[in-house]
């Protein structure tokens, strides 16, 4: 049994741990601490080093993104961490920076916004020689192109992330670009392939242990299966998906599979 100062010590210890954090997240959702994060940052930095309150100030960003669905106020964290990196200067975190706003942006719905600060941090990445960060930030281009419905270019820039991301290896990064990749190549009608990344991420989340990414998959399977009138497998798929986002506290997830379940009964029965 975990006790309240073990807890403690991992939130304080993961906050400055690197951006490699699924465990980190994945325990936040079990025990709900969002809140004690943050006001474990606000304590950090008050007394630490330049660098630190950068992190801090992303590790912010992210909490209110990811968990507390508040995206001005993660926008005003990154913005914050953005300047404060451009003036140390400390390139890592500026690059960290441009990626987490623009994602923040994308969800706004601010689509131009978001494409400068991937564009930026694309160019950032292959200055510094980023790797890993180059092909996130060519998966997040690709998201965009998605929700412009530019499924073709969309698929281009998936098809570049993933070539990086297998060389330098990041099975997050990886399993959601194959299941973005899937989806895209739903709306292109080309299932056959669609299916086999979809698969190959959910293999991949399951492998790694990524209970978010494996949701996503197990629901785009589900819509992959609506389309191709499987209503049993599809309902079964959403249901999978469901209770992984319910595990953990994921309402956005919860009700995008709700909405697609909702589909799912509505032409099965029309």
């Amino acid at each position: 049994m975990i006790g309240p100062e073990q807890r403690r010590s991992f939130i304080f210890a993961s906050i400055l741990a690197p951006r490699t954090d699924k465990e980190f997240h994945d325990q936040l959702s079990v025990w709900g601490h969002y809140r004690q994060v943050l006001q474990l940052c606000e304590m950090l930095v008050d007394s630490c080093d330049d660098y630190t309150k950068i992190v801090c100030w992303l590790r912010k960003g992210g909490i209110y993104q990811l968990f507390l669905n508040d995206y001005p106020q993660a926008v005003e964290f990154y913005k914050k961490g953005l300047k404060g990196a451009k003036e140390l200067p400390a390139p890592d975190l500026e690059l960290a920076a441009l990626l987490d706003l623009g994602s923040a942006y994308r969800r706004l719905g601010k689509t131009q916004t978001s494409m400068r600060c991937f564009q930026n941090a694309l160019e950032l990445a292959n200055k510094i020689g980023a790797k890993k960060q180059k092909a996130n930030a060519l998966s997040f281009m690709g998201l965009i192109h998605s929700g412009m419905e530019n499924y073709t270019k969309a698929v281009d820039f998936y098809e570049q992330s993933i070539k990086i991301i297998q060389e330098v290896g990041d099975a997050q990064i990886e399993a959601d670009t194959l299941n973005n990749l899937g989806v895209n190549l739903i709306q292109l009608g080309q299932n056959d392939q669609a299916f086999q990344n979809i698969q190959k991420a959910l293999e991949i989340s399951k492998q790694a242990s990524i209970p978010y990414s494996e949701a996503w998959c197990k629901r785009n399977l589900g819509i992959l299966l609506t389309k191709q009138k499987e209503y049993s497998n599809a309902n079964a798929a959403f249901n999978e998906a469901l209770e992984i986002f319910e595990g953990l506290n994921n309402y956005a997830g919860q009700c995008e599979v709700l909405e697609s379940l909702s589909g799912l009964n509505y032409e099965q029965y029309q």
